[in-house]
């Protein structure tokens, strides 16, 4: 299994009375292999300790999941896994012979759908509860601009007094992604550098 390390984000949170209870730093680590790819979860207090244990959460039928960034909100860790597959003959006829990169292993396939999972943290309010993953567009995502959920009213039968929580992402998405990185590109007459001529 290869476990990589990924990016930090910063996350107020609140005790159950609305006091502060100061920021925590949460990070993720993911690991791949042959069976269901997994994340941890790490929560920092501001001095630095870890405020708790690793959370690990499997994502479920995923064997490897190309993750590089998360959103945090007060109750969830935003997970948006793209629909990438894993070329295993191409992992076996050509990165194993140092023809590929690990990258070009990685095939994104726009017919599935991209899956965005709403894991509970610890001291939110749905701790204990568990992970709930909505189906959305295939797109491919590297980062995340914010995460926050809001309450909304819902119409069920006619009646308005019910309310629902509704997840706002704003990320930045790609209706299609390539990784190869052996590409050789062909240049055109405007990419040749001209060198001035003195008479």
């Amino acid at each position: 299994k290869q476990q990589q390390q990924q990016d930090w984000h910063s996350s107020s949170s609140s005790s159950s009375n609305g006091a502060a209870a100061g920021r925590t730093w949460v990070g993720f680590s993911f690991n791949t292999g042959l069976g269901d790819a997994e994340l941890k979860f790490y929560e920092f207090a501001e001095d630095g300790r870890l405020a708790g244990p690793p959370q690990p959460y499997q994502l479920p039928g995923v064997s490897v999941a190309m993750i590089h960034d998360i959103a945090v909100t007060p109750d969830y860790y935003v997970v948006v896994a793209g629909p990438v597959n894993f070329d295993a003959a191409k992992f076996a006829t050509q990165y194993l012979t140092s023809r590929c990169s690990i990258a070009e292993c990685l095939v994104y396939d726009p017919s599935q759908t991209t899956k965005v999972h709403l894991v509970p943290r610890p001291q939110g309010a749905a701790a204990g509860t568990a992970a709930y993953i909505m189906d959305a567009p295939p797109m491919f995502t590297f980062h995340h601009v914010n995460a926050f959920t809001t309450v909304a009213p819902s119409s069920s039968n006619g009646n308005s007094s019910r309310r629902t929580q509704q997840l706002v992402l704003d990320t930045v998405a790609w209706d299609e992604v390539a990784f190869e990185n052996n590409q050789v590109r062909q240049a055109s007459s405007c990419d040749v550098p001209r060198s001035a001529s003195k008479e």
